[in-house]
């Protein structure tokens, strides 16, 4: 039979062996925990390089969107240089009066000297056009319609001054009711080789379109179709109007600004802008156009002083003429000159 001793002996090694089984579990659940521990630490690290990772894919992508985006953003607000087409009036003569007695009457009206003007003629233009003559000291924006070649048009060049001021040139200024897209890019193309060939770094390529043709959306008029695919060494003017005393600029002209901007262009000009409202109301619309053009990157603008556009609702021979829109719009638009 067992003994009482046997027995005290096998209870103190069963409790033994509890102690020493206890003793390794405790162990093992420590290492667990130790081991849990660890890889949580590791799983929020890796969850953390994996926020910046997002955060810097998201940065790059807004960058890339920018650079690379359908929509790029508009150029930044220039000093927007302001002057005037000056076109010439009938003397009580019967006879027109001079090229520089015309900018002189307009200068007179708004008692300032403009900083830039336009000129444009039909026809081959050459030194002794007395279009574009006597315009030392201003930004000068040129155009014609005639089909010159590259030696005539070098030639032609020869008259500009050389003043330190920019001449822009158009060929076949609003082409839309005058060309094919092919017979404007063969002009153009020639006006570019005829600017290298001068030799003259004053001289700036340009296109001028009727910017109506864009701001009424037509697909079969739009001006966008006269474009050459690339215009970021271009500068593009447009010709757009108050039609009908209706319109704000910013409407009549963002379509346009929508079109070359898809083709590369960034500067751009209003080579003949003007309304026929009168009185306080000429002055408001002025006070509008001007500041949103200057802001929306416009870097030349020319009033139309001109008797052209007669069949728009205002009498016979007034025109566009600033003077007789009337005192209140002469010394809004004076106000832009510095």
């Amino acid at each position: 039979m067992t003994t009482t001793q046997e027995h005290i002996a096998a209870a103190l090694s069963a409790i033994a062996s509890a102690q020493v089984t206890a003793s390794q579990d405790a162990v093992d659940h420590a290492n667990a925990l130790d081991q849990i521990t660890a890889l949580s630490a590791v799983i929020v690290e890796q969850r953390a390089a994996l926020v910046d990772r997002d955060a810097r894919i998201v940065a790059l992508q807004a960058r890339l969107d920018e650079l690379e985006g359908d929509d790029p953003p508009p150029p930044p607000p220039v000093n927007m240089l302001v002057g005037a087409s000056v076109q010439q009036r009938e003397l009580p003569n019967g006879q027109l009066e001079p090229w520089p007695q015309s900018l002189a009457r307009f200068e007179s009206t708004i008692g300032k000297k403009v900083q830039v003007v336009r000129r444009f003629t039909r026809g081959i233009p050459t030194r002794t056009s007395a279009v574009f003559q006597g315009l030392t000291g201003y930004d000068r924006v040129f155009s014609f319609k005639g089909n010159a070649d590259i030696d005539q048009l070098v030639d032609w060049f020869e008259s500009f001054p050389r003043d330190g001021r920019t001449t822009f040139v158009a060929s076949w200024h609003e082409p839309e009711k005058d060309l094919t897209r092919d017979q404007f890019l063969v002009r153009q193309a020639i006006l570019e080789q005829a600017i290298v060939k001068s030799g003259r770094d004053d001289i700036q390529k340009t296109i001028i379109v009727m910017g109506w043709w864009d701001r009424d959306a037509s697909p079969t008029t739009t001006s966008a179709t006269f474009y050459p695919d690339d215009l970021s060494d271009w500068v593009v003017g447009f010709d757009v109007y108050d039609r009908l005393q209706k319109d704000e600029l910013v409407d009549s002209v963002t379509p346009s600004l929508d079109e070359i901007y898809e083709r590369g262009c960034t500067r751009w000009m209003l080579t003949e802008c003007a309304t026929k409202r009168k009185g306080q109301a000429a002055a408001d619309w002025i006070e509008r156009a001007l500041p949103w053009a200057e802001s929306a990157g416009c870097i030349r603008f020319c009033w139309f002083d001109s008797d052209q556009g007669d069949d728009q609702g205002t009498p016979l021979g007034e025109g566009f003429y600033l003077d007789l829109r009337g005192p209140e719009a002469v010394a809004a638009f004076a106000s832009f000159i510095n």
